[in-house]
């Protein structure tokens, strides 16, 4: 078993979609464009305001992560992994009990997080969701990821991760409106003290051992043929 690789970010940022003009449903958010992003914080939301017209939507933030994990061996097994980050606030004004998952992520660049990056996340779960209640603002969040999850972890280049909300965003489902008020979690990004940790656990491959010059698994079919 080899030591795991413990990385934290490489760029993260919360990507956003902005739009006043009072005729934006949830699902124009959920499915539209992304009209900013930003970088270099202490901190991102995955959030949602309501507009001041009924049924109508204001603000989404999503957050991105890229970790390099070239690191890893090219011919390791990947056992198991965590992204640990830190919860630093949560508020539930439009009372639907956000949750909150790992989805995957297709940025345009390996080494920056820009506003096309919000319509390219996943929506398939890479990790457990944790439920709102589950959620203490100023404790580490630990996020275990699934077998699609570790099937994204690149052993050559970067690997990109998305939180978003489950119940609401993934699943396009409005929650109850109310005029102008916000549910978000906000998390520690790679700007903060507390950052965002990936943790890989892997085995390498075993050594190929030679004899007589032979690969210990040529010589062994060698010796089934005989």
């Amino acid at each position: 078993m080899a030591s795991p690789l413990v990385i934290n970010p490489s760029k993260d940022g919360r990507v956003i979609r902005v739009n006043t003009s009072h005729t934006n449903s949830f699902s124009d958010f959920v499915l539209g464009d992304g009209t900013e992003a930003q970088t270099g914080l202490e901190a991102g939301s995955v959030l949602f305001t309501s507009d001041t017209t009924e049924n109508m939507w204001n603000t989404f933030h999503r957050l991105v992560f890229i970790f390099d994990t070239s690191d890893l061996p090219n011919d390791c097994t990947i056992d198991s992994a965590t992204l640990v980050i830190k919860c630093t606030a949560k508020s539930d004004a439009l009372s639907f009990t956000p949750d909150v998952a790992v989805y995957g992520a297709t940025t345009l660049s390996d080494t920056n997080v820009v506003a096309a990056d919000y319509q390219t996340v996943a929506s398939t779960a890479f990790s457990n969701v944790i439920a709102y209640g589950d959620i203490t603002a100023g404790q580490n969040q630990t996020f275990t990821l699934n077998a699609a999850g570790l099937a994204a972890i690149s052993k050559t280049g970067k690997t990109k991760f998305c939180l978003r909300n489950a119940n609401c965003d993934v699943a396009n489902s409005a929650p109850s409106w109310a005029s102008s008020v916000s549910s978000a979690i906000s998390f520690s990004q790679s700007g903060s003290i507390t950052k965002p940790v990936l943790t890989v656990n892997y085995t390498e491959a075993p050594p190929v051992v030679e004899i007589n010059g032979i690969g210990a698994l040529k010589a062994g079919r060698a010796f089934q043929r005989m």
